[in-house]
């Protein structure tokens, strides 16, 4: 059967499960074809990049018009004798397509992004093509192994990644050398936690372009411009920081997500809201009630500038606790505290970082730390806390300023819930002799602290480490020991993750006790 029959027969046949997913099927069926149209997805996301390449190999652009007139006069499902009898005949003179680019674009109906981006993918995974027209290997080798791998999507977004800082890596020895350091990286990053890849893969690209920047080069293209008038009556800024100054906005904004502090105090922040909004002179809200009515007739939709903040958009939370700062007289409100993470064990490249998990230069940490809000947090190896003791009942407040400023955030993997909105567990239950010491101090978001105590996962603890996640096995059937590095630079989360690997190695060989927690 050729290439277009069995694609054929593919698609009925999908077109048929389709069709019973409609109807009554049994719940395990229905999680069991869940599972299986991610796996196509993955399948169809490789097929379209060999099915590009084949384009370009064979010079499909170049087919003229009664072959094009053919294909779609055959349909969907045609049989092998018409796919064997459609002719095949190249343009003598122009082609209707330029390449294959404009074959995707033109015939296939693609945005020209994504049909730029497909070609570009190509080029790095499967085959390139030389300035003389020869077919020639992958440029990105050690991606291109990985892709019948790993997800293809997320291989493709890393080809992309590193192909678009071609030009900055250069074809010298150096360049080629960091081309596949990068590589290798995001190799590892897909594989052992797809959910944070991209995140960490474009901060390796960023961290890259900005490595070769002089703190000079940054200083001259910070600020805030107004730009230029909108005709919808919005007016527009554009805030460009230093990484410090960033996270001044980041604690503004995680002191505003949090009810509990002054900042976060939601009477006041909706009333800046209402202020900026205006009251409607109609609002049944503001109106006696001798001219509210009867209230059967049906009322519209409330603006969202009258809703709780709670309710609202996050871009608008993060607008009126940024107009909140700037209204501030200073007489009442104290600016949040910013934590400063010093690993005395590495001093490389990222050994200071803010709690938000912003890299610091050494000029940046320098200023940072002559300013009276900012606290410094030492650490040793492996991020554990040094000088920060322990406390009888209760976490003090140094203890949870350390477990929240060193964790960063949940530790399920892959959540994204930030340390300001998570709570603090104790690994070894109090009710069952635990101690209240930073070492036995877990975060967890609401639901992820419920699922814990409800035994849909394990907490590990891991000598000489910080504390692990075991899936069960219908998420993780490899059962590894694994962290969440959402929270983390793409440096850490890679050492994070290694760490991880060696320490699952180590147990399954019997080398390493570790203790899973009970629920």
């Amino acid at each position: 059967m050729n290439i277009v029959n069995l694609l054929a027969a593919a698609h009925e046949l999908l077109g048929q499960a389709a069709a019973q997913l409609a109807g009554d099927i049994p719940a395990v069926q229905a999680a069991f074809a869940a599972q299986f149209t991610e796996v196509l997805a993955m399948d169809l996301a490789r097929a379209q990049l060999h099915t590009a390449d084949a384009v370009r190999r064979t010079g499909a652009h170049e087919l003229d018009e009664q072959s094009f007139a053919a294909i779609a006069a055959a349909g969907l499902n045609p049989s092998e004798d018409a796919v064997a009898a459609l002719p095949q005949a190249m343009c003598t003179g122009r082609s209707g397509y330029k390449n294959t680019v404009d074959l995707l674009h033109g015939w296939l109906g693609l945005p020209l992004s994504t049909a730029r981006e497909r070609l570009c993918a190509v080029d790095c995974l499967v085959a390139g093509v030389s300035d003389s027209g020869q077919r020639t290997g992958p440029s990105l080798k050690y991606l291109a192994g990985a892709l019948e791998e790993l997800d293809p999507r997320l291989v493709a977004a890393a080809a992309r990644a590193i192909h678009g800082v071609e030009k900055d890596l250069g074809t010298s020895s150096q360049g080629r050398r960091v081309r596949e350091e990068l590589q290798v990286e995001a190799i590892e990053l897909i594989r052992e936690q797809p959910a944070t890849a991209r995140k960490h893969i474009a901060a390796m690209i960023k961290a890259l372009k900005n490595g070769q920047r002089s703190t000079e080069a940054l200083l001259g293209e910070i600020g805030l411009f107004k730009r230029a008038a909108r005709k919808d009556g919005l007016v527009e800024y554009l805030l460009r920081v230093l990484p410090s100054q960033a996270e001044d906005i980041e604690a503004s904004y995680r002191e505003a997500e949090n009810p509990k502090t002054d900042a976060g105090n939601r009477d006041e922040l909706h009333r800046l809201l209402r202020e900026a909004a205006g009251e409607n002179w109609d609002d049944a809200d503001s109106m006696p009630e001798w001219a509210r009515g009867d209230g059967k007739t049906a009322s519209a939709p409330k603006p969202e500038a009258l809703l709780g903040f709670d309710a609202m958009r996050p871009e608008l939370r993060r607008l009126i606790a940024f107009l909140q700062v700037l209204k501030s007289t200073g007489s009442r409100a104290r600016a949040p505290g910013i934590g400063v993470l010093i690993d005395f064990d590495s001093m490389g490249a990222d050994f200071a970082r803010t709690t938000g998990g912003m890299p610091l230069g050494a000029a940046e940490m320098r200023a940072a730390l002559c300013q009276g809000e900012i606290y410094p947090l030492v650490l040793g190896g492996k991020s554990r806390i040094l000088d920060l003791g322990r406390s009888q009942r209760l976490f003090s407040k140094a203890q949870a300023t350390a477990i929240r400023a060193v964790h960063r955030g949940c530790a399920f993997p892959g959540c994204t819930m930030p340390a300001n909105r998570c709570e603090i567990d104790h690994l070894d239950a109090w009710e069952k002799g635990g101690a209240t010491d930073v070492g036995n101090g877990e975060l967890f978001c609401t639901v992820h602290h419920i699922g814990r105590h409800a035994g849909l996962f394990r907490a590990v603890k891991v000598p000489g480490d910080g504390a692990m996640i075991l899936l069960p096995e219908s998420l993780d059937p490899a059962q590894r020991l694994q962290v969440n590095t959402y929270f983390l630079t793409h440096a850490e989360a890679l050492a994070a993750l290694r760490r991880a690997a060696e320490a699952t190695a180590a147990w399954k060989r019997g080398e390493l006790q570790v203790q899973i927690m009970p629920k």
